[in-house]
């Protein structure tokens, strides 16, 4: 009887060797993975001339001229009133990118008032060329003059026309986040049209 176990206990005993192997090799896994957890995370800033890499986001995590040009860019092909066909998706983008106060005043006022059903109705397209972008910075407030041309498109009128618009607007140096992950919000924000 004890010849006819053998066998079996043998091959229970080349099971548990693989088992305890198994346990090891996960358990290393898991060191490695919470050894791995530690480190900053790999950013990837998109810029207009192609990608920046930061690879240690916490000494590289101050705002820089990059941000500041890009910031403004984005800013002003999103705060759109004219494009028919992307305002539902870009205004409320640039909302997101307005501290809690101009977002308010934004809504109550401005969006309210130029009724979205009215531009949609009016079937424009625009292309947004910034053709300058200068600011000074004092603190943690950041003056900001962008120049750029609005070219409108009337799909009704079969007409184009072309604004050049001056903006000025301050910006606000705010920690990174989700809801900035510019680091970046608006504070003011004006327009003048130039032609």
């Amino acid at each position: 009887m004890n010849t006819s176990l053998s066998p079996l206990f043998d091959h229970l005993k080349i099971q548990n060797r693989y088992l305890k192997q198994l346990i090891l090799v996960q358990t290393l896994i898991i060191i490695l993975a919470l050894l791995t957890q530690s480190k900053p995370p790999i950013i990837i800033r998109e810029t207009e001339n192609g990608a920046i890499i930061t690879k240690n986001y916490v000494f590289e995590n101050k705002v820089n001229a990059i941000d500041i040009d890009l910031f403004a860019k984005t800013f002003i092909k999103r705060l759109n009133f004219i494009d028919s066909f992307a305002i539902q998706e870009n205004i409320p983008e640039a909302l997101s990118m307005m501290s809690k106060k101009l977002h308010t005043h934004y809504v109550n006022n401005i969006i309210k008032k130029s009724k979205i059903s009215t531009i949609i109705n009016q079937h424009n397209k625009t292309t947004t060329k910034v053709k300058s972008v200068d600011y000074t910075s004092s603190g943690s407030i950041i003056h900001c003059t962008i120049i750029f041309e609005r070219d409108v498109i009337g799909f009704e009128t079969k007409k184009l026309t072309q604004l050049i618009i001056r903006a000025e607007a301050l910006f606000e140096i705010v920690s990174r986040s989700k809801e900035f992950p510019y680091g970046l919000q608006v504070n003011d924000y004006k327009e003048i049209r130039l032609s």
